[in-house]
């Protein structure tokens, strides 16, 4: 089952009324991930581009809103993860928006011995 993570930052309700980067970078359940704000809501994924390990919160938002990794310009779909440049995804996470506060879901960590 999926725990869910109260998100904070300083300056957060002015991010989600639209100012600032539309990009940061937050910790929840032990993972680095990326808040992406677009035009169709506040979506959450993975930090780090599994190309080559890019740190996607550096990176920008392109004409198709996919966050564009800044080392070897991979994209991906902030609402599926998945990418048209060789094959590569970002893992996606539920995201929550209420009174001004967010919520991620994360999923409990797989064992390596179990599917």
């Amino acid at each position: 089952m999926n725990s869910w993570h109260d998100i904070q930052f300083p300056g957060l309700p002015a991010w989600l009324s639209g100012k600032g980067p539309p990009i940061k970078g937050v910790s929840a359940g032990g993972k680095k991930l990326c808040l992406i704000r677009t035009t169709s809501g506040i979506r959450a994924i993975d930090a780090r581009c599994p190309h080559a390990g890019g740190p996607l919160e550096a990176g920008f938002l392109n004409e198709a809103e996919e966050i564009v990794c800044p080392w070897h310009r991979f994209s991906f779909s902030p609402t599926t993860g998945e990418s048209e440049s060789g094959g590569y995804f970002v893992n996606c996470y539920e995201v929550r928006e209420a009174d001004g506060r967010l919520k991620i879901s994360i999923p409990p960590k797989k064992k390596w011995w179990k599917r």
